[in-house]
């Protein structure tokens, strides 16, 4: 399940699955009195079922991925040891970026494997140069006659003691930054690359003795500029979350309610213009930053236009924790999040944010109400349904064509076909698109008969070739 809105504040009832920090249910208005109760007993065995399935798959992704799957972590060819030998020695010389890559998966991203990302950590070049540097500590102790199976044991030990303190110190430093648990096996990758370097400076120490300290200082530089740079972009996000309040925490030392600069139109439409190229997420975070930079997080059109990026990218996760930055969204943008959870299936979700709109005295518009009736016919909750039709003819907004697709398609799909039939008749424009829903419908259900009687009487009006 993606991250949760903030329900600080009234959110409204609660449907289906219970969530942590969620409010307990209060009436949404006289005409979703019940609705929670009408929820349960229409969809959400099944959808709930649907849910847990998801995230239990999920979870088990995760899991094998960090610790059961080690596959993942040797997932390496020659092009990719290779180049990230070369960033491991030389981090300066790198131009790009050094963000993970992703693919969405349920709805939410996934890291790809080392051998199609460079910056992915693997575990092959840590135990490759842990091997390597025993090894040449060995022709080492050789050379000055101080070899013997001892000794070999004893550079074991230290190398692997001097590994986990590698871990326990940044795992130490990671908490104190006020994040959560980071992936081990991540953690033990990344501080096993500095064995890459003990094998360099090793190897100076046997061919170029008088140039060892220098290497080491070397190497010790370059380990450094590759941790700092590698561990500030991926294991930070990945501890996080994307949680805006820590994700952004150099940007406290901007004035938060000092008279930010007004904003420039132009800025505006160069920000915009950025969103709209954006194809990948690990594009994402820097456009982001360029938006907190220019004051514009509170910019409703380049939100809007970040969050339907967002959602077109598969990452409600991320669009969540943005919208939950906005200090008075308005309608748009309420929307917007509501088609994001629809679009990546969490139905029960575009209805909560529709009933924190309502609590908030926003007004929707026949796109919000068009977007949350989608979202009650997918999930099959006719008794929100039925609440937001009350809704629409209290707004007047029964005359949009999209809003009655919308509630013919809701009442076909949850069998309520005398509702259905009444905004049939009630349509100017039975076109086609109508005909065919209401004979579906009645089709599902196995009303045969009825789906006939509505093609013929479509036919007879040439609706329908």
């Amino acid at each position: 399940m993606p991250a949760s809105i903030s329900m600080d504040e009234n959110m409204g009832f609660q449907y289906g699955v219970s969530r942590p920090g969620l409010n307990p249910p209060i009436q949404f208005g006289n005409g979703f009195y019940g609705a929670g109760s009408g929820l349960i007993r229409g969809g959400l065995g099944a959808y709930g079922k649907k849910i847990c399935g998801s995230s239990s798959q999920y979870v088990q992704s995760n899991i094998s991925k960090y610790f059961s799957d080690p596959q993942y972590y040797f997932q390496v060819n020659s092009h990719y040891v290779g180049n990230k030998l070369k960033i491991i020695l030389f981090p300066f010389l790198h131009r790009g970026h050094w963000t993970r890559m992703t693919e969405p998966v349920g709805g939410r991203l996934s890291y790809n494997p080392p051998i199609t990302d460079i910056h992915a950590p693997d575990l092959y070049i840590p135990f490759m140069t842990f091997a390597t540097y025993l090894v040449l500590a060995g022709i080492s102790l050789g050379l000055s006659g101080k070899f013997s199976p001892e000794a070999i044991n004893w550079q074991f030990v230290k190398g692997m003691v001097g590994w986990l303190l590698q871990v326990m110190l940044l795992k130490a430093s990671l908490s104190s930054l006020g994040g959560g648990e980071a992936p081990l096996l991540d953690m033990i990758a990344y501080t096993g690359y500095t064995f890459t370097g003990l094998c360099v400076a090793v190897l100076g120490r046997i061919t170029l003795s008088y140039a060892y300290y220098l290497i080491i200082i070397w190497t010790s530089m370059c380990s450094g500029i590759f941790l700092a740079k590698t561990i500030k972009i991926t294991l930070y996000a990945e501890i996080n979350s994307y949680d805006a309040n820590m994700h952004h925490y150099l940007l406290l030392a901007f004035p938060r309610n000092s008279n930010p600069k007004p904003r420039d139109s132009q800025n505006r439409r160069e920000t915009i213009s950025l969103i709209q190229k954006c194809k990948q997420f690990h594009q994402v975070p820097p456009i982001h930053a360029k938006i907190i930079r220019y004051f514009q997080v509170q910019d409703p059109f380049v939100v809007f236009e970040l969050l339907r990026l967002c959602s077109n990218l598969n990452s409600i996760d991320h669009a969540t924790k943005i919208f939950q930055q906005i200090q008075t969204p308005n309608v748009y943008l309420y929307t917007a999040l509501i088609n994001g959870f629809v679009s990546t299936g969490f139905c029960l979700d575009a209805i909560r944010v529709y009933c924190r709109m309502d609590n908030e005295s926003v007004s929707p518009d026949n796109y919000a109400v068009t977007s949350v009736l989608k979202a009650c016919g997918f999930g099959l909750a006719l008794e929100e349904g039925r609440g937001v039709h009350a809704q629409v003819l209290k707004l007047g907004l029964s005359s949009n064509r999209s809003v009655r697709m919308k509630l013919l398609n809701l009442y076909g799909k949850c069998g309520e076909f005398e509702h259905a039939r009444r905004v049939f008749d009630e349509m100017p424009d039975r076109d086609v698109v109508a005909s065919t829903v209401m004979i579906t419908s009645f089709a599902d259900y196995g009303l045969i008969e009825e789906a006939i009687g509505v093609f013929n009487r479509a036919r007879s009006k040439d609706t329908v070739c």
